[in-house]
């Protein structure tokens, strides 16, 4: 996995067959896991969570990790799995991108869940 040496407030990451990292039950109450892991002591962070199947039946999770302060995705492996970490490179409007980018997965993925 590529490591990006930049800060970002936002950050794409995905979790490939979540049941890997020790994660069961249902899509919503697996991606409920990964949305209270991220937000734990910090009342700054957001994010969306999408539980998604691939063309080929492969289970994932999507995620937009926000905070206010920008961060190095080595944070994000502090507090969830990941695959995979992209700065989402924002405009001045974080929403509308996270919004663009949420639009691209249902555009293209199977969306099974999404948490906010």
């Amino acid at each position: 996995m590529k490591k990006y040496s930049m800060v970002a407030r936002a950050w794409i990451v995905t979790v490939k067959n979540p049941e890997n990292y020790g994660y069961s039950g249902c899509p919503r109450v697996l991606c409920e896991q990964l949305r209270a892991q991220w937000l734990s002591e910090r009342p700054s962070r957001s994010g969306v969570w999408m539980f998604c199947l691939s063309d080929d039946g492969v289970p994932h999770v999507d995620m937009v990790l926000i905070d206010k302060a920008p961060f190095r995705d080595r944070h994000i492996f502090d507090y969830v799995p990941a695959d995979s970490t992209v700065p989402l490179t924002t405009s001045h409007d974080m929403a509308s991108d996270v919004e663009h980018f949420v639009q691209h997965v249902l555009d293209t993925e199977r969306v099974l869940v999404m948490v906010h």
